[in-house]
């Protein structure tokens, strides 16, 4: 269905140019229903969301990313078998829910974001993530949105890459 789909509307505009789904992690389990499933898709990579900014950035979150890291452990062969990329999605946001009708997203902390980093990484072969406006922008004469926490996030997540030597 979606193969149909992506090819009678997505390809001739598109082209070959790769195409990325980003749906949330299922739950660890048996997979083997997946590959099939897989192979209907004209995509080139899934990046799955790893469910970690949900909340407060709670224990609950931890334990979202830890269900997550699983299952991307147990995602990989069936990625690499059908040829489609098999990315993690990092949730660097937290949320919470005022009492009006919306959800709002605001800074994560840097411990959980290392934590995601450290549990969905090795079964991957890419880790992405977006951020909003503010959430973990470095602060200048130019920009100047978001929280205090925000800049603090940015440096912190320098910190962290300069420690494990990222360019």
């Amino acid at each position: 269905m979606y193969k149909k789909w992506i090819d009678q509307h997505l390809r001739p505009i598109i082209g070959r140019t790769p195409l990325l789904a980003s749906p949330a992690i299922p739950q660890p389990g048996n997979y083997d229903h997946l590959t099939t499933q897989l192979e209907q898709l004209d995509i080139d990579v899934i990046a799955y969301q790893d469910c970690g900014g949900r909340s407060q950035a709670g224990p609950e979150d931890y334990d979202r990313i830890k269900r997550a890291g699983e299952a991307f452990e147990l995602l990989a062969p069936v990625h690499q078998k059908v040829g489609i990329g098999l990315w993690a999605n990092c949730e660097t946001f937290s949320r919470c829910d005022p009492p009006t009708w919306r959800p709002v997203s605001f800074t994560g902390d840097m411990a959980r974001i290392a934590y995601q980093l450290k549990v969905c990484s090795p079964p991957v072969d890419k880790v992405i993530t977006w951020i909003y406006q503010g959430v973990w922008n470095k602060r200048t004469d130019l920009v100047d949105i978001g929280p205090p926490q925000a800049d603090q996030l940015h440096t912190q997540y320098a910190q962290y890459r300069q420690l494990r030597h990222i360019s």
